[in-house]
């Protein structure tokens, strides 16, 4: 299962969730790969990494090394990690064919050995964003409960429509919103919510991320919410919407046997 977390507008926890469900999966026997697809490369350093001395995404696009090689393990966590270099990626590849779906074949070679590949995406929609796009086979869209988002995610949305309509990804869908930044006292989030609602019904995750201070905390100690708050409200929060995803996609696999069973 390849999952991309996106959208393009900064700060409602892209890379947090990318990293923190990544270790709550880790954490229910699940084997997970990150892909840092920003150049701001924050998912790289959160885990530990300098992004100076690796192999990285930029080399993999580039083509000059492959997925395998470029999978750094730290932890419990395996991660292609991002370089500044990606911000460039763009122009580098401007006449290349068929550009945006390098990674898509590149991941090819590794993803039998991964249950999940979750791939943090830059706030923006770029040829990385792109690239992520056409590798994933759903897409989960953070959203901040502190800001109405209706503009920019039906431009996500096009975009995905357009994946599919150009057959670069056919299958594509958004199968999960996750609301960060939850403050159920504040009218704003009520509002967030009840739009999202109406937008996107059941593929809405029924846990929300609450505003926790832990989480602005935990990025400068190099860890995951477990490790680094393993008691706080934002590790049980995590904790319950990474049983949440399995539920899912256990209920889905089940469902698509069903109907495979009466064709």
């Amino acid at each position: 299962m390849v999952i991309a977390f996106v959208n393009h507008k900064g700060g409602v926890g892209k890379t947090t969730c990318a990293l923190n469900i990544g270790a709550g999966l880790i954490r229910q026997g699940k084997s997970v790969l990150l892909i840092d697809a920003d150049a701001q490369a924050n998912l790289t350093t959160s885990v530990g990494l300098s992004e100076e001395e690796n192999i990285t995404l930029y080399d993999v696009l580039r083509e000059e090394k492959t997925c395998e090689e470029a999978i750094c393990h730290v932890d419990d966590f395996d991660i292609i990690p991002a370089h500044l270099e990606l911000s460039a990626i763009e122009l580098e590849l401007a006449n290349a064919l068929k550009r945006e779906e390098i990674l898509k074949m590149a991941i090819q070679a590794v993803s039998s050995k991964y249950d999940y590949i979750l791939i943090d995406c830059p706030p923006a929609l770029d040829l990385c964003t792109k690239n992520a796009l056409a590798a994933a086979d759903e897409v989960y869209i953070p959203v901040s409960a502190e800001f109405l988002p209706i503009t920019g995610l039906n431009r996500i949305l096009k975009i995905i429509d357009l994946f599919r309509r150009k057959l670069i990804n056919p299958t594509l869908t958004v199968s999960g919103v996750i609301i960060t930044q939850y403050n159920k006292q504040q009218t704003i989030c009520r509002d967030v919510v009840a739009s999202l609602k109406e937008q996107f019904g059941n593929k809405m995750f029924t846990t929300y991320i609450r505003e926790n201070v832990a989480l602005k905390e935990y990025a400068y100690a190099k860890q995951d919410i477990f490790r680094y708050a393993p008691k706080s409200l934002a590790a049980l929060d995590y904790s319950n919407l990474v049983k949440e995803i399995i539920e899912r996609e256990q209920s889905n696999k089940k469902h698509t046997f069903t109907e495979r069973s009466f064709v």
